[in-house]
């Protein structure tokens, strides 16, 4: 088997750019395709020790919107949305750095360039090593659902079926 990895934040087509398969963070809405969980996730919010050793106060549900944020554009739409139980808080923050890559984000998060909602998956490292702390216990955005899609299940190539296979079962219950 040989692979070509393509990483990209936006939207690719996969026909016309010959991918025979791709893996997606985002609710599945494509036509003709095969799609199949991998896993489910959640957006948390973040900061680093760096940016947090400069405020006067810890931050607080009431004072969440006067931080400067970290947004990725797909996923908070220039506003945030955030729940713990029944209680829900909605707010359009008034300083904040906007970007379509969830990478980059964790990058700006962890250099103290502001808070964000990050997936769980992509911050476990920083978490680890203490780059970043996951603020507000409890509260958390909207869910976020990993999918692997290809274009059929009909007349796949044998490698194919063995790296689906292969990735399914590697998959988190």
């Amino acid at each position: 088997m040989e692979f070509d990895f393509v990483v990209k934040d936006e939207r690719v087509d996969l026909i016309k750019s010959r991918i025979d398969i791709a893996i997606r963070v985002a609710a599945m809405d494509e036509m003709g395709f095969v799609a199949r969980k991998l896993f489910d996730d959640k957006l948390e919010l973040f900061a680093s020790q760096q940016y947090l050793s400069r405020l006067k106060e810890p931050i607080t549900t009431q004072n969440l919107i006067s931080q400067r944020w970290v947004l990725i554009n797909g996923l908070s739409n220039g506003e945030v949305t955030m729940e713990k139980g029944t209680e829900k808080i909605r707010f359009v923050p008034t300083s904040y750095i906007e970007t379509n890559s969830p990478a980059y984000a964790k990058e700006l998060i962890v250099s103290g360039q502001g808070i964000g909602l990050l997936i769980n998956n992509i911050t476990r490292d920083c978490v680890e090593t203490g780059n970043i702390v996951k603020l507000l216990p409890g509260w958390s955005a909207r869910d976020i659902s990993c999918y692997l899609l290809y274009p059929s299940r009909q007349n796949l190539a044998k490698r194919m079926q063995v790296f689906i296979n292969f990735l399914m079962s590697t998959r988190e219950s």
